[in-house]
């Protein structure tokens, strides 16, 4: 199981018609000069699976490119197998409807996780 492409709008340093980036590989590395996003980038990952429920996040005004826009984040992770589902289902941020929606959309091995803040 891999993150395979990683979607943000209007978050920090990204606009609102956002970026798309994808992971091609198991292993990749982020480079880039000082204040390009990096950071942004692991934050945006942290707020979608770290360890609070992103209903509980609180955002402030400097984390909203456009603070008339809501913020999109969608994960899209890949090479799920019956083996390490668990693992997915245990995301400490999954609410219990949040997993049975996913345990349905889940096919080919492949699941999107979304957050959308107003």
């Amino acid at each position: 199981m891999r993150i395979t492409e990683l979607t943000i709008k209007n978050y920090r340093s990204f606009d609102p018609v956002g970026q798309i980036i994808k992971f091609p590989t198991a292993h990749c590395a982020l480079v880039g000069k000082n204040n390009a996003g990096k950071s942004n980038i692991f934050s945006a990952l942290n707020l979608v699976l770290g360890a609070k429920n992103p209903a509980y996040i609180k955002f402030e005004e400097d984390d909203y490119f456009d603070i008339n826009l809501p913020i999109e984040i969608k994960v899209v992770i890949s090479d799920i197998t019956e083996d390490n589902k668990n693992i997915l289902f245990a995301l400490p941020n999954l609410t219990k409807q949040q997993k049975g929606a996913l345990n349905s959309k889940i096919s080919n091995g492949e699941a999107d996780i979304m957050l959308l803040k107003e």
